[in-house]
């Protein structure tokens, strides 16, 4: 891989923990699972929040890969997974389309 697209990789990834990390607070607020969500809730959790879910848990599993011999060391590699890995997968792959 050339040097140029392992920094635009990087750069990537780094772009979207922020955006995600910017959204949590406004992912945090969640509706109660009865009330009804509109299309454009659900056609905006397709279209942009689900992908960019993806490559968290994507940049998640590296991020870990990376940690996990500190995190061994230091005893606290379920706590370092679930950070890293569990919690975006379950917020991109667990939850009912168009709740954020």
């Amino acid at each position: 891989m050339s040097r140029f697209k392992k920094r635009s990789l990087v750069l990537m990834v780094v772009a979207v923990f922020l955006l995600v990390g910017a959204a949590a607070p406004v992912m945090a607020q969640t509706k109660n699972p009865d009330e009804d969500t509109n299309a454009g809730a659900m056609i905006v959790d397709f279209a942009l929040i689900r992908p960019l879910g993806i490559v968290a848990t994507l940049g998640g599993i590296v991020l870990f890969i990376i940690t996990a011999p500190f995190a061994a060391a230091g005893g606290n590699t379920d706590q370092t997974a679930e950070k890293f890995v569990k919690s975006p997968a379950r917020f991109t792959f667990t939850r009912p389309l168009g709740h954020l």
